[in-house]
């Protein structure tokens, strides 16, 4: 049993591949990398950029969580209708004549999308080609539903609101 922690030293040199027999890193391809021969973040993410390239348009259905219009392009979130799993989106200028312009979060929509894997930082998200509703979103359903009780409460009627102090007590 051993006590105190082991040499670093030691540790360290049985990964340190001897001098000279290190392929360059992007010769060795992912699949085949060892800790004497690794391959390079470059080649890593073309490799993975290229077999995401090779999925068609995909039609998914799902809740619009996030939409954030910024320089003409929007980015935004999906998120299933029927668990947690999210994916990221983006619709780029020139495709938002095939979205309509009145989707806000909470809708429920059916959007055509085809992977995108951006190689330089290693990030995937999907780009919308075109979006239709299909109504709302369970959590917007939720939402307008708790608003029509409480209204039905009486709890939005003017007469029960007071008015707001000028400084917190």
């Amino acid at each position: 049993m051993r006590l105190h922690p082991p040499d670093t030293t030691e540790t360290m040199a049985a990964f340190e591949p001897p001098a000279g027999d290190t392929p360059p890193a992007d010769s060795v391809a992912p699949g085949e990398s060892t800790p004497d021969a690794p391959t390079s973040v470059t080649r890593l993410n073309a490799t993975i950029n290229g077999a995401i390239s090779k999925w068609g348009m995909v039609w998914v259905e799902g809740e619009v969580v996030g939409w954030n219009v910024r320089g003409g392009n929007i980015f935004g979130r999906l998120k299933d209708t029927a668990s947690d799993a999210h994916i990221s989106i983006n619709v780029w200028s020139s495709s938002r004549s095939r979205v309509p312009a009145d989707i806000a979060v909470g809708d429920h929509v059916i959007a055509g999308v085809k992977a995108d894997y951006f190689t330089k930082a290693g990030s995937f998200s999907f780009v919308v080609s075109a979006m239709k509703h299909v109504g709302l979103g369970d959590q917007l359903a939720r939402l307008e539903k708790l608003r029509a009780d409480l209204r039905a409460e009486g709890l939005f009627e003017q007469a029960r609101k007071k008015p707001l102090p000028f400084l917190p007590t």
